[in-house]
C-alpha cells in the first residue's frame, strides 16, 4: 500500500480525489479483535503518511471491512461496540456506510454492496430497500454527471471469468453468477439509471479482475486491486495496481490502469 500511494502520488499530475474500492485492511471479517486491531492501525497509518493532506479519500465499504461476519473465526460474540460496520463507520468518521458528495463539477456516490443477512455471517450483494430509496432520492436532486462506486460490481463480465471453485457451482450445466459477487439487484438499479442518464460511470473492487462493460450508454468498470491476488502476484491476467480517471466538465471521462512496481514473492 505504501508503494502504491506513493507511486499515486508521485504522478506527474496529483490525483484531486482519491476513492477506494474496499477491502481496505482484510481480513476484518475472520480475524480477531487483536489482529483486525493490527490491519486498521496499519491502514490508516498508511493514510496518513502517505496521502497529501489536500488530497480528500473516500472509503467504500467492502465485504472483508465487516468486523466478526464471521463469528467463529473472528471469536466474535456480536455484542462488541465495533462489531459488523461500526468499526469502518468509526475508524473514518462516518455516520453511515453510504454516502453522496459534490467534487470539481461531479457529484460521487459511494454505496454499500453488503447487505447482511439475519445470522450476520453471510451476506447478499444488493442495496437493500432504505437505501434504494436514499440512491432514487439522491440522483433526483442532481443533474450533475455522476460516478457511482460500490465494492460488489453492480455489472462486471469478470465474473464469467472468476467463477467459485465450489463443486456445486462447476457441477451446473449454465453460467451462473454467484449472489455474493454481483448485485442480486442490478435491473432495478439499471431501471434507476435509465431514469437518470447523468449517471455515467460505475466502480467496483471486490473481483480483483480488470473489466470494462458497456449497458443502456452506461460505462461499468471492475478495477483491479493494490494487492492483485492478494498479494501472490497478478489475478488472471490483472497485475497489481489502480485507476486513473479524468473527468471533464462535459461529462465524458477517460479511463487507465496503472500498475506501480510492486513484485510479488509466492
Amino acid at each position: 500500500m505504501v508503494a502504491a500511494f506513493r507511486h499515486m502520488m508521485a504522478l506527474d499530475t496529483r490525483p484531486d480525489l482519491i476513492i477506494t474500492g474496499g477491502d481496505l485492511a482484510m481480513d476484518i471479517a475472520e480475524n480477531t479483535f487483536e489482529r483486525s486491531k493490527l490491519e486498521w492501525d496499519m491502514f490508516t497509518k498508511v493514510l496518513r503518511d502517505e496521502v497529501s493532506a489536500t488530497v480528500p479519500i473516500h472509503h467504500t465499504l467492502g465485504n472483508h471491512d465487516i468486523f466478526g461476519r464471521n463469528k467463529k473465526k473472528s471469536k466474535a460474540s456480536g455484542s462488541e461496540p465495533y462489531y459488523g460496520k461500526r468499526w469502518f463507520l468509526d475508524s473514518f468518521g462516518y455516520t453511515s456506510t453510504y454516502r453522496s458528495f459534490d467534487q470539481g463539477g461531479w457529484h460521487f456516490v459511494i454505496l454499500d454492496s453488503i447487505d447482511l443477512l439475519p445470522d450476520g455471517d453471510e451476506y447478499v450483494c444488493r442495496l437493500g430497500a432504505e437505501q434504494f430509496a436514499w440512491l432514487e432520492r439522491d440522483l433526483a436532486a442532481t443533474t450533475l454527471p455522476t460516478v457511482i462506486s460500490s465494492h460488489a460490481p453492480i455489472v462486471s463480465i469478470g465474473n464469467f471469468y472468476d467463477a467459485p471453485d465450489d463443486a456445486w457451482f462447476k457441477s451446473m450445466p449454465d453460467l451462473r453468477v454467484a449472489f455474493k459477487r454481483m448485485h442480486t439487484d442490478c435491473r432495478e438499479l439499471d431501471a434507476l439509471f435509465r431514469k437518470h442518464r447523468h449517471v455515467k460511470l460505475c466502480l467496483n473492487g471486490h473481483l480483483h479482475l480488470l473489466a470494462t462493460a458497456t449497458y443502456n450508454g452506461l460505462t461499468y468498470i471492475s478495477e483491479g486491486a493494490v494487492s492483485g491476488d492478494k498479494w501472490k502476484g497478478s489475478k488472471r491476467q490483472t497485475p497489481e495496481g489502480y485507476g486513473i480517471i479524468d473527468l471533464f466538465d462535459d461529462g465524458t471521462f477517460q479511463h487507465q490502469y496503472m500498475t506501480y512496481g510492486w513484485k510479488a514473492t509466492k
